[in-house]
């Protein structure tokens, strides 16, 4: 608790290897000076604490790329409440990342909603492994290759590579898919017999890899 710290002018937090400020310290009134640099961990800050602290001017000691990801993640949401869709996207990359705002999952899925809303193809790759993942939202296949479809029909490389290998069967090569693997969502089958030859075959192995580079490439802008 910071209850007793009510009376601090200063702070010295620096090189302690933080990845999180407690917002309660924009309530600590009397605190006129605050040190935070050596912290490379330090991607964001708690929102009502970045306005308390831009109140003390030269008396924050941030680390300039942690001032940087700040500066960067406010002329993004700018940009994507006028309802740029690109900046709807780099928003969003920054909730879901914690970089120059704290990170926040849901609200992540929310702006590459409405990116994915105005069209855009990035915005519905990225949704798209959301509902793959359940990440910001509730874990729906059905969803997922919703987006993806839409995505490649915008001209996202990666999806329409993805939209290539749902449209025939993977155990059996026939165009008939009735089912889609509920973990990678990166393969088709044409019924629950192909799925669960191909799952003993072959795909159990590729499946988690699969996943884990879905992971990855959600950190990435593209």
């Amino acid at each position: 608790s910071l209850g007793n710290l009510s009376l601090l002018t200063w702070l010295y937090l620096d090189g302690n290897q933080l990845t999180s400020v407690p917002a309660e310290l924009g309530n600590l009134a009397a605190l006129k000076h605050l040190h935070l640099t050596g912290n490379p961990k330090l991607t964001s800050l708690h929102a009502e604490l970045y306005h308390r602290l831009s109140t003390l001017n030269d008396v924050v000691h941030l680390d300039k790329s942690l001032v940087t990801l700040i500066a960067a993640a406010h002329r993004f949401a700018e940009a994507a409440e006028s309802g740029d869709d690109t900046a709807q996207v780099l928003l969003a990359q920054c909730y879901l990342q914690g970089r120059g705002v704290e990170r926040d999952p849901e609200l992540a899925a929310s702006w590459f909603r409405k990116s994915a809303d105005q069209g855009n193809a990035i915005g519905h790759w990225k949704l798209s492994m959301c509902y793959a993942g359940g990440v910001g939202v509730v874990k729906s296949v059905h969803r997922a290759v919703k987006h993806v479809r839409a995505s490649a029909d915008a001209g996202h490389l990666e999806a329409t590579k993805c939209m290539t290998a749902l449209r025939a069967c993977a155990a059996c090569g026939a165009g008939n898919i009735h089912r889609t693997c509920g973990g990678c969502v990166s393969v088709g089958y044409c019924d629950v017999e192909c799925q669960k030859s191909d799952w003993a075959y072959r795909h159990k192995a590729l499946c988690q890899a699969r996943v884990l580079a879905r992971e990855k490439s959600m950190c990435s802008v593209g």
